[in-house]
């Protein structure tokens, strides 16, 4: 019997270009750093579940949200909705479309004003009521943003326009201004502080809100670096991600795009033929701060807070149903990416509004090449004791299982389960016995759980004997 050693976890998702280079991988799972003095330092966590919290009649899937206190607005399908913090719903129009939507508001007294912008249309909410912007001098939009009480729409010609301070419904012809440091197309303003960041598909210009109203700063345009994904762009208390043309996600340091994607989430960008349906939400929870960047085919999350990605998949998808988020009143909400539904993102539920969440952690390659291993038992650390008093077998004994690949994730065996213990049952030991033998380019191991109780994993062992070559 060969002497126990560590079971390699990955510390992000890295799922390589042809599986047996991956690194490991982490779906529906994120590590946390813990005190250095505790038993794992990295422990596994399962993400977040998703609460019901509300349902948009008439609605569709979500396509942009903001918030005006005391309420969220979201546009679901072509329904404009306003949405309290206990989940009422309430809708006040309609948005023509089916795109993302760019939304800003602005701080007009008593009745602010909410602009919305998607395929050239302008509306603008206000008093709960949805209209179009009629005014002419402003022309088709690709983006919106507010700085200033300014409303700034972003043309595709380079120039954008700015509104009547606090007041959305006025536009002057001659207040615009030319993004012109490089002739290309502008698709995205956005704000941050007091500065205008311009995004083109082969620019970004960053200008500052003065009493011009606007002046570019000198010594900070970016030329042949622009966004490739115009629904990518958002920020993490100021910080700003977005996915750059040259298809890296890029965080803005002051005025220095800092790389932060990997090869593997530059493969999946580079992937998509429509670069458009990339979208991205960002939000904070618990000390994480969460950039999620989202297409039909995938979901990346990047913790900002560790600088490493994980992969998210809801059930019966190919990505996370998350499509949107709005903080209502310290509730966290994200929209649904195929239907007319809300959730509240809540640490305390571990399903997807009654929707299996599944959790699921692949090991990098256990190998000593060119030599086989044997493989005779396997030790997973999980959190013991999390069953609940449940009628559900599933979640009153919850279940790891387990699977393995000995040709880099291409063929899988057959699944194997052990119980990580009822209510209580703090004592339970999960082992796997006589787990065969690999070939020398070693075994990856996959762990999963899909009962809707406390998943996390602290680490495992391998007793394994290697073979000769």
């Amino acid at each position: 019997m060969g002497k126990p050693i560590p079971l390699p976890l990955a510390m992000q998702s890295s799922p390589g270009r042809h599986g047996a280079d991956s690194g490991g991988r982490l779906i529906n799972a994120y590590v946390e750093q813990a005190d250095d003095k505790g038993k794992a330092q990295f422990p596994v966590w399962a993400i977040e579940g998703l609460a019901p919290f509300a349902t948009i009649p008439s609605g569709g899937a979500t396509r942009g949200a903001l918030y005006l206190d005391p309420y969220g607005y979201v546009v679901s399908g072509t329904t404009v909705a306003r949405i309290s913090s206990g989940g009422g719903v309430l809708s006040v129009g309609s948005f023509p479309g089916s795109d993302p939507v760019f939304m800003a508001r602005n701080r007009k007294a008593s009745t602010p004003q909410i602009m919305l912008v998607s395929g050239g249309l302008r509306y603008l909410i206000e008093a709960d009521a949805v209209a179009t912007i009629s005014d002419s001098d402003l022309p088709n939009a690709t983006s919106v943003t507010q700085i200033g009480g300014y409303f700034v729409a972003t043309v595709e010609d380079g120039r954008f326009f700015w509104s009547g301070i606090d007041e959305g419904t006025t536009w002057d012809a001659l207040d615009f201004a030319t993004a012109e440091g490089n002739p290309d197309k502008l698709l995205v303003g956005y704000a941050r502080g007091s500065e205008l960041i311009l995004f083109g598909d082969n620019s970004i210009e960053f200008w500052a809100l003065t009493d011009a109203p606007f002046e570019r700063i000198p010594g900070t345009l970016m030329q042949n670096f622009g966004v490739l994904c115009r629904h990518s762009v958002r920020d993490l208390n100021d910080v700003v991600f977005f996915v750059a043309s040259d298809g890296t996600v890029r965080m803005l340091n002051g005025y220095q795009p800092i790389r932060v994607s990997t090869h593997d989430v530059e493969r999946s960008i580079d992937d998509v033929s429509d670069k458009d349906s990339v979208t991205a939400m960002a939000y904070s929870i618990r000390g994480h701060q969460f950039y999620v960047l989202s297409c039909p085919a995938w979901t990346w999350a990047y913790d900002a807070t560790t600088g490493l990605w994980h992969e998210r998949e809801s059930y019966g998808l190919d990505r996370w149903r998350g499509e949107t988020f709005v903080n209502i009143g310290n509730t966290r909400v994200v929209g649904s990416y195929t239907a007319a539904v809300l959730y509240e993102i809540d640490p305390d539920t571990n399903d997807e509004a009654g929707e299996h969440l599944i959790w699921t952690i692949r090991t990098p390659p256990v190998h000593a090449y060119p030599s086989s291993l044997e493989f005779n038992r396997l030790y997973l650390d999980t959190i013991p004791g999390t069953g609940l008093n449940s009628a559900d077998e599933a979640i009153a004994n919850p279940e790891v299982m387990l699977r393995y690949s000995d040709t880099g994730g291409k063929a899988w065996s057959n699944q194997r389960t052990a119980p990580v213990g009822t209510i209580g049952q703090y004592d339970r030991r999960v082992k796997f016995d006589r787990l065969g033998q690999s070939k020398e380019d070693g075994r990856i191991f996959e762990m999963s759980m899909s009962a809707a109780v406390v998943r996390g994993l602290l680490g495992g062992a391998i007793e394994a004997e290697l073979l000769a070559p």
